[in-house]
């Protein structure tokens, strides 16, 4: 077993750590600082982040795709009340391409970061779907992979393969958030 202040024991041998929680509580802030931190010491990061896009009102309107790697972003999803993929939301098929090469380049990397896998890969075979089969191979050293709470389970069984698999899932709240962020500052040096 492997212990990480703040996250509790994890399977030794595996490479992938599950953060899950409900929406809103911080699981992107918590990559975006995994990220930070893996370039501050010089590591090659790969994946991307789902930014949430607000309007004037306040209201979420649609999510933007971060490139991990770069920080370059690009639109994702919009809200509409018609032709919605997943949800409320419509998503960009360019985008989601563009997903998928950003987490094959990061071959070899350090840390990849996936916000998030959801429904429509896990339930419906699309979106970035083909990046699991990629996350089970586990050409990198650590992955960080969002997913929500009621695809845990799935997801981990899908994860199980001959050269990666799940170490954990970390549950994110807006009281552990911040210690989270810190215990995973040491995740990645783990050998």
């Amino acid at each position: 077993m492997i212990r990480l202040t703040g996250i509790g024991p994890l399977v030794a041998g595996g490479n992938i750590l599950l953060i899950s929680g409900e929406r809103g509580v911080g699981k992107t802030t918590l990559c975006r600082r995994a990220v930070k931190w893996a370039r501050e010491n010089s590591k090659r990061v790969g994946g991307f982040l789902s930014v949430p896009v607000y309007g004037p009102s306040g209201d979420k309107i649609g999510i933007e795709l971060e490139s991990a790697a770069t920080g370059e972003r690009i639109p994702l999803a919009v809200v509409t009340d018609r032709d919605a993929d997943v949800g409320v939301y419509k998503f960009d098929g360019e985008a989601i391409r563009r997903a998928v090469q950003w987490v094959v380049e990061a071959s070899g990397c350090d840390l990849i970061v996936i916000d998030e896998i959801g429904p429509l890969e896990i339930e419906k075979g699309g979106g970035w779907a083909d990046v699991i089969p990629w996350l089970r191979r586990g050409d990198y050293r650590w992955a960080l992979v969002v997913v929500r709470p009621a695809l845990v389970r799935r997801l981990g069984e899908m994860l199980s393969g001959e050269e990666a698999r799940c170490v954990g899932t970390v549950y994110v709240t807006l009281e552990n958030r911040d210690a989270l962020a810190e215990a995973l500052r040491t995740y990645p040096e783990r050998d």
